[in-house]
């Protein structure tokens, strides 16, 4: 009788080893697809192809991080200010930030190289009609 409960153990061993073995191959192919279904698809190489002014992304880059500093400067103060600094949807940073990814995807204004000129203080600025002083004190008033 020993014997056969010796046998009887190792063939139920065995058994219970192939279906760890299996169970295991099951549960990792199942891991492997939550996995995957957790992975997020990659939209930064389509994002790129729409780029088409590179300086609003770097603008984007520098204003983020400026506000992303003052934000947590005034945190250390007051912690009620870095919340609305990082939740508000509607303020002038969420526009300005908004507006500068679009702006990514418009070509850049063309630069006027008069405007980089030097000029002497007599000299009318290019494209403003001449008007006299008592013409710019009218326009003033």
């Amino acid at each position: 009788m020993p014997k056969l409960k010796e046998a009887i153990d190792a063939d139920y061993n065995a058994l219970n080893q192939g279906k760890t073995l299996v169970n295991s191959k099951n549960d990792r192919q199942k891991y492997d697809a939550e996995v995957q279904l957790m992975k997020v698809q990659h939209e930064q190489r389509d994002r790129n192809k729409h780029i088409v002014d590179e300086d609003a992304v770097f603008k984007e880059l520098a204003f983020g991080t400026m506000t992303e500093l003052r934000n947590t400067e005034a945190g250390k103060k007051d912690f009620t200010s870095e919340v609305k600094g990082m939740f508000v949807q509607d303020s002038f940073e969420e526009y300005y930030r908004k507006q500068l990814r679009l702006d990514a995807q418009q070509p850049p204004r063309p630069i006027n190289p008069d405007d980089f000129k030097s000029r002497k203080p007599w000299d009318r600025p290019v494209g403003q009609p001449f008007k006299s002083r008592e013409e710019r004190i009218v326009d003033l008033h």
